[in-house]
């Protein structure tokens, strides 16, 4: 966004529920799955510079040869 990038952290909770760092006065949202908070932030406005554009699918780990 404007030539910088912004990392969020992106929590789970002990009870597996999912919550993002956002601005200091947006009220914190608990989410039961990572999609729905996802798709909650995909939208603008919601306490983020930018929305969320789309999920990166996580690399499996690389095995060691034994």
């Amino acid at each position: 966004f404007e030539n910088l990038i912004y990392t969020y952290r992106i929590f789970r909770e002990h009870q597996g529920y999912f919550r993002i760092q956002t601005s200091k006065d947006v009220p914190e949202m608990i989410f039961r799955t990572l999609k729905d908070l996802i798709y909650t932030y995909e939208k603008p406005n919601q306490g983020l510079i930018t929305n969320l554009r789309y999920p990166v699918e996580k690399q499996k780990a690389l095995q060691r040869s034994q």
